[in-house]
């Protein structure tokens, strides 16, 4: 009697205590078979974990709020509070580890807290932002994440893994003991690659450089008042910023401000400018001071 595994991996994606690592090896079974690249590739990020890719390439379903504490000798583990425009920014990850090590953690009993490693780069970015402060003594820190994380992502897996083989056996694209005819795997491989694509994104294919905005025209009023606002929060972080950012940032920012001031301002070239200052700050990949400014010009972008 012949069997399929795009079957099996339907039946192990509805049972609550199914092996998960398993399930995803069968699963690199028919992504093989079909040639899949894109999801070769998520299936190996996930047996693996996302330890060699940028955290922004980490699946959403990955992602988290959590909470940063320093260790106090006399008071244990104490909250790090961050500025408003920082927050969001410093207490946001992605957890990297690999899926056995999640599953393992999904099948415990977790009453304390669960800490996260956010990778050495991240951390030191959060150690010069709070030298910077001046108030601050080296100390352990650690990452302080929701204990029902682990169980979210494993749900979120077993239903990426279901979705895709109920898409691949409603189009026809069923194996017999683990082999597809030819005009099956021509099929099966366009229906993975789109799939992965549009659910979890072109991992490993992530172009990291970013390009001034020279033209661009805008159609619905500025708020200046708020882009001013934004600006004096950029410039309260100045001092964290890269030395390097700290000329082109300020030029720019002076360039916004001068057009501001005018009778009528160029709104298309504010609009530009902001995009070109976004750009730059983009580029300095681990430092909070600079990505929690692009967030704050990102946010005042897209109410444009």
């Amino acid at each position: 009697m012949s069997t399929s595994l795009v079957k099996d991996i339907q039946k192990d994606a509805i049972k609550a205590d199914s092996d998960l690592v398993a399930l995803l090896r069968k699963c690199k079974v028919v992504a093989a078979n079909l040639g899949s690249n894109e999801a070769l590739k998520w299936i190996n990020n996930e047996l693996n974990g996302y330890t060699s890719v940028p955290e922004e390439e980490i699946p959403e379903y990955r992602e988290t709020q959590g909470k940063w504490q320093f260790w106090n000798p006399y008071n244990g583990w104490c909250p790090i509070i961050f500025p408003e425009e920082l927050a969001k920014v410093a207490c946001e990850a992605r957890l990297p580890e690999s899926i056995s090590t999640i599953w393992a953690l999904s099948k415990k009993d977790l009453t304390s807290a669960l800490t996260l490693s956010c990778g050495p780069s991240k951390e030191e970015a959060i150690r010069r932002l709070l030298r910077a402060s001046g108030d601050f003594f080296e100390t352990e820190l650690r990452f302080v994440i929701p204990t029902n994380l682990p169980t979210k992502i494993v749900e979120a897996v077993k239903n990426l893994v279901l979705d895709w083989s109920l898409e691949l056996s409603t189009e026809g694209v069923i194996d017999e003991d683990s082999d597809f005819t030819e005009d099956k795997v021509e099929k099966g491989t366009s229906i993975s690659n789109q799939y992965f694509i549009q659910n979890v994104g072109m991992l490993g294919n992530v172009d990291g450089s970013s390009n001034v905005a020279n033209t661009v025209t805008v159609t619905q009023k500025i708020n200046l008042k708020n882009v001013s606002n934004t600006l004096d929060q950029i410039e309260s972080a100045k001092a964290s910023l890269p030395p390097e950012l700290i000329a082109s940032t300020e030029k720019l920012s002076e360039q916004i401000r001068a057009e501001i001031k005018k009778t009528e301002p160029d709104q298309s070239f504010i609009f530009g400018a902001l995009q070109s200052l976004k750009n730059i700050l983009e580029g300095a990949t681990g430092n909070l001071a600079a990505q929690g400014a692009s967030a704050l010009i990102a946010s005042l972008l897209q109410a444009i």
